[in-house]
């Protein structure tokens, strides 16, 4: 079932005092659909269409065990909505969540959200100027619908960690006990006593506290904590230069560090990295190095072969029995869309924008043949995240 509901006024497509079609110099509300979360005013009318039951994005569908942020929790917030009552220096999923719906529900902002609603199509038509969003959703019967929804404005508020990826093993999908991705967790599954192999290597975040109390009664002190903590990791960009001394300062102490906690020689050489520092992402956090050295923890390292319906069969022939597999092997972080999105003269941003193909946007916000596609579109940055978003949203009011 296909239901439309049009983004066009009586009268939108007039001609413009240059005598083309279009609705630029109409006096009306401007239709705003956004993907993703956020805000309007009295001069444009907006609808949020998110493909969660909530609100969070990656911090909704990642609920692992331990689940944290590796970004320090006073920096990983709006500027202007900043959060003192922070339980760990790095924030856990839970709390995070939680922070995004407290800053909503403070501005007043859900009232505009639509959930269940994934993204299924976006077109850019030329004689309206107007996009056609089709997105995927349920009647009140519990059955799958099309809706559609034309604007003037798309704002495209997609991440690129929502889309996991399990990794190419022969017989992953035989495996008779329990398979998940921890970015699909299933808080259901009791893991006591159980046999669990988990493919993958990351950290988990740190444990350290912060006095949350002292802040909040200091408000003063906490924003100018927050400025020395962001200009401290803004700071580090001169580290990832490669061959330069502050890089090569960087790597021996992070090596002594390492050095210092694992105590395993055979452990050793297998976490050591063989690479340049800032080559990937840290992961080496100390909670993770500790837990990997427990009694009841074995780091295999060999080559993993095939799964088989009882566990996994590395490349020495060894097979490990096991109740549940946990892959924690990343995502598809390519900026290809999850969906088709055409702009002018059919230029399709699903092919163009893939892994190792070339990638342009104007103050990462915009892209040519996609007028009116506003969003954040850049592709790497050492910048602080929030920041970086902050600044792109506001180029894309400006335009």
């Amino acid at each position: 079932m296909v239901l439309s509901h049009s983004a066009m006024e009586n009268g939108a497509n007039k001609a413009t005092p240059g005598g083309m079609p279009g609705t630029a110099f109409l006096k009306r509300k401007l239709k705003i659909v956004m993907l993703g979360a956020g805000h309007t005013d009295g001069k444009c009318r907006l609808d949020v269409y998110e493909k969660n039951p909530e609100l969070g994005g990656t911090w909704y569908e990642n609920r692992y065990p331990g689940c944290a942020c590796d970004v320090p929790a006073h920096t990983y917030q709006f500027s202007w909505a900043p959060n003192p009552r922070r339980s760990k220096f790095y924030a856990p999923a839970p709390e995070i969540r939680q922070y995004l719906n407290d800053v909503v529900d403070k501005h007043g902002m859900r009232k505009y959200m639509h959930f269940n609603h994934p993204a299924v199509s976006a077109q850019w038509q030329e004689k309206p100027s107007t996009w056609h969003a089709e997105l995927e959703t349920k009647d009140g019967f519990g059955n799958p619908i099309t809706i559609i929804r034309e604007c003037d404005v798309l704002v495209k508020g997609l991440g690129t960690l929502n889309k996991w990826k399990y990794p190419d093993i022969d017989g992953l999908s035989t495996f008779s006990g329990r398979l998940m991705h921890t970015a699909n967790w299933d808080e259901t599954v009791d893991l006591t006593d159980k046999r669990i192999a988990v493919i993958g290597n990351g950290a988990s975040a740190a444990d350290s506290a912060e006095d949350w109390e002292r802040f909040e009664k200091d408000p003063d002190g906490y924003l100018e904590y927050r400025r020395r903590l962001e200009k401290t990791l803004a700071g580090g960009f001169e580290a990832l230069w490669s061959g330069s001394i502050a890089q090569a300062e960087l790597e021996r102490t992070t090596l002594e560090h390492m050095t210092n906690m694992i105590h395993d020689p055979r452990l050793m050489e297998a976490l050591l990295p063989k690479f340049e520092v800032g080559c990937r992402r840290f992961t080496p956090g100390d909670h993770y190095l500790n837990a990997i050295q427990q009694s009841n923890v074995s780091v295999i390292s060999d080559h993993i072969v095939r799964v088989s319906e009882d566990g996994i069969v590395d490349e020495t022939g060894t097979v490990t029995e096991l109740d549940v597999i946990v892959c924690a092997t990343g995502f598809d972080t390519s900026y290809e869309p999850r969906f088709p999105t055409t702009g002018r003269n059919g230029y399709s941003l699903s092919e163009n924008w893939g892994k190792d193909k070339p990638t342009e946007s104007y103050m990462g916000a915009v892209v040519a043949q996609f007028p009116n596609l506003l969003g954040k579109t850049d592709f790497s940055s050492l910048s602080l995240k929030w920041g970086r978003l902050e600044r792109t949203v506001a180029v894309a009011a400006r335009l």
